[in-house]
């Protein structure tokens, strides 16, 4: 049986093949693990524990290899798994038994689960994951999959309305991340970086969690630019774009918002209104002056000269 999947090993001196009689040892140092259930909403996870029977692992050249794994992890602690080092493109760990969760709402209310998953599959999201030494955590489900609202008072077991839905999450949106600082979690910024390996149900893009962008506004003579909102001065006939609100100046496009002059809602802080959009470029000589409005600069001393002028020709004549 050929497999796809990622996961760790323990104690692993060589890997051998469950397909065509591939026997092949890893090459470099293996990659350790830190077994995690992702965090839900609402409720604390105070208890998680699963055994794994064995892992496989599928090289981009299409062997699969295969280790015994045969122990129980505790996820609370992030007791850790070995992976294999080499380039993996996927990964599938099986499961001897249900993942076994348990925990209180927010309320105090107290709720647990056993989820009957038999294997976890994971698919490497960019060219494969390389593992050489590599500090890595492998989190079971994806962040808010459990919810404390649904789940207060509840023992979910196969069988219950919420088990298939859960479980599911687990085989199909499990997610291995680099542990870039080696805590044992996935920091912020580890996930904005996004997993290196995901489940087929699991979004692989980088996490933000926040609303970025880069608007730009085009004034005359110069183009300034601002992140996280509106322009910052766009032209007086300029155009200016931005995610979460509306342009300075011109026509401003957004999909939180439009508006003129920098009114969306985040285009009114001090990037909208400082010196940025009221300075120079957008009211100053070049948007007042002769090139913009067409009108020669002192018209009444322009009179005076002409006047001048001609009383001077008549006296000539």
């Amino acid at each position: 049986m050929k497999r796809l999947l990622l996961m760790g090993t323990v104690g692993l001196s060589g890997c051998t093949a469950i397909d065509g009689g591939h026997q092949g040892t890893s090459v470099g140092n293996p990659g350790e693990a830190a077994m995690r259930v992702a965090a839900g909403q609402g409720l604390s996870v105070a208890t998680a524990t699963v055994s794994v029977a064995d892992l496989a692992l599928v090289d981009c050249e299409g062997t699969t290899d295969a280790v015994a794994i045969g122990r129980s992890f505790d996820l609370s602690t992030g007791q850790v798994l070995e992976i294999p080092a080499g380039h993996w493109c996927s990964l599938e760990l099986d499961l001897d038994g249900p993942l076994v969760m348990g925990g209180k709402t927010e309320d105090g209310q107290p709720w647990s689960a056993s989820l009957s998953v038999q294997t976890v599959s994971l698919r490497a999201t960019r060219d494969s994951v390389t593992v050489d030494g590599t500090a890595l955590v492998l989190e079971l489900g994806e962040p808010g999959w459990l919810q404390g609202t649904a789940l207060a008072g509840q023992a979910v077991v196969a069988g219950d309305p919420l088990h298939d839905g859960l479980a599911a999450v687990v085989a199909l949106a499990s997610a291995l991340y680099v542990d870039a600082d080696r805590d044992g979690l996935v920091s912020p910024t580890e996930r904005r970086d996004g997993p290196t390996a995901a489940g087929s149900a699991r979004d692989s893009g980088a996490d933000t969690g926040t609303d970025t962008g880069t608007d730009t506004g085009t004034g005359d003579g110069g183009t300034d630019t601002g992140a996280d909102g509106g322009a910052d001065g766009g032209a007086d006939g300029g155009t200016g774009t931005g995610a979460d609100g509306g342009a300075d100046g011109g026509t401003g496009t957004g999909s939180d918002g439009t508006g003129s002059d920098g009114t969306g809602s985040d285009d009114t802080g001090s990037d909208d209104t400082g010196s940025d959009d009221t300075g120079s470029d957008d009211t100053g000589s070049d948007d007042t002056g002769s090139d913009d409005t067409g009108i020669p600069p002192d018209s009444d001393d322009t009179g005076a000269l002409l006047r001048e002028r001609s009383v001077e020709e008549a006296g000539a004549d």
